[in-house]
């Protein structure tokens, strides 16, 4: 049996966490995708099953990381997110429980649209009373394109 002792099992735990930490980190960028202006109706693609693990992380996210740290792909996952789960967030549809329910209430909680605008003062209405975001051509709210939402299969 090894003895590695208090401390070193101290560290042991410290630098797995840590590298857990840095694997979880990027494992949704790929989903951050953006879509050139010509792809206006093209939408990025993802399994319900990797869709609620997307969402599980943003809240997660929420608690854990001030929104001044998070990456670009992490805004942009999230605009992605709940201008998907709008349009089907009623009783009995796809996206009515948890961790869906919880998200909502985490971007009104933390006034995420009055945060985002602040830090990217340069957006401008989009249709349906939401806004687009030219630094990060991604829409938030009203309606959408079809490349500002995800297509969950």
């Amino acid at each position: 049996m090894l003895n590695i002792g208090r401390r070193g099992l101290s560290t042991l735990f410290i630098l797995t966490g840590m590298l857990l930490a840095r694997s979880v980190a990027g494992q949704f960028d790929d989903l951050a995708v953006r879509l050139h202006a010509t792809d206006r109706d093209s939408m990025v693609h993802v399994d319900s099953t990797r869709f609620r693990a997307l969402v599980e992380h943003l809240c997660l996210k929420f608690k854990d990381a001030p929104l001044e740290t998070w990456s670009v792909e992490d805004h942009i996952n999230l605009m992605r997110c709940a201008n998907t789960m709008m349009f089907e967030r009623r009783v009995g549809e796809q996206f009515a429980g948890e961790p869906y329910q919880r998200l909502d209430a985490m971007i009104d909680a933390q006034n995420y649209v009055h945060w985002i605008t602040e830090r990217y003062p340069k957006w401008i209405p989009n249709r349906g009373m939401g806004l687009y975001i030219p630094d990060l051509d991604m829409e938030m709210g009203g309606t959408p394109s079809l490349r500002g939402r995800f297509n969950v299969q």
